[in-house]
């Protein structure tokens, strides 16, 4: 376990603890969210190894769709109509994980080109694919916090799913926060999403 303010000092700006989350997404921690997230479940090693490619972010309980409605509407690409705000698309509504996230800055390196069977191999035991509402959660967060976009070459694949059973992908793109969705196979200007466990 690590410090917060020992990891911030580690992680520098690639640090977004309670306090970004609190002012950015306007929400408030409870005192039983607050001891949650009190230590840092990584070792200092882990940190130091990770803070040039990873962003250690707060999770807060919020979905897709909660966050779009907290953070200025710029900061999403609009779709006409808004395809992710039907009833049906569940993946939009799912909230993100309270606690330490430990999210990739970019895709996982040699991931595009290839199916999404192939991309998860790439991956070490310590690492997992992200859902589209934790990779949404950090893009809007480090943009509105830092004022940097992540992930604006390719799209960053995760594993969630649309309601026609394609996987959700996310970039920034035309400056604003896009997702849309594809089929798990192999594409050039597709990567895969990555976190510690």
């Amino acid at each position: 376990m690590t410090s917060q303010k020992r990891t911030r000092v580690i992680m520098g700006k690639n640090f977004l603890g309670l306090e970004e989350v609190a002012e950015h997404f306007k929400v408030q921690f409870s005192e039983k969210d607050r001891q949650a997230l009190a230590k840092i479940p990584y070792p200092e090693d882990v940190l130091e190894a990770a803070r040039n490619t990873h962003v250690l972010v707060a999770g807060n309980s919020l979905s897709i769709l909660e966050i779009r409605t907290r953070v200025p509407k710029v900061t999403f690409y609009e779709y006409n109509p808004d395809w992710y705000g039907d009833p049906t698309e569940k993946f939009a509504r799912e909230k993100c994980r309270l606690g330490w996230l430990l999210i990739r800055k970019d895709i996982v390196p040699g991931s595009t080109a290839k199916s999404y069977n192939d991309q998860r191999s790439l991956l070490g035991a310590d690492e997992e694919v992200l859902r589209a509402v934790e990779m949404v959660y950090l893009m809007a967060l480090y943009f509105l916090a830092r004022g940097e976009k992540l992930f604006t070459r390719v799209w960053a694949r995760t594993c969630s799913f649309s309601s026609d059973g394609d996987r959700v992908d996310v970039l920034f793109y035309d400056g604003r926060l896009g997702i849309c969705h594809c089929f798990d196979e192999a594409y050039d200007y597709v990567g895969l999403a990555s976190s510690r466990k």
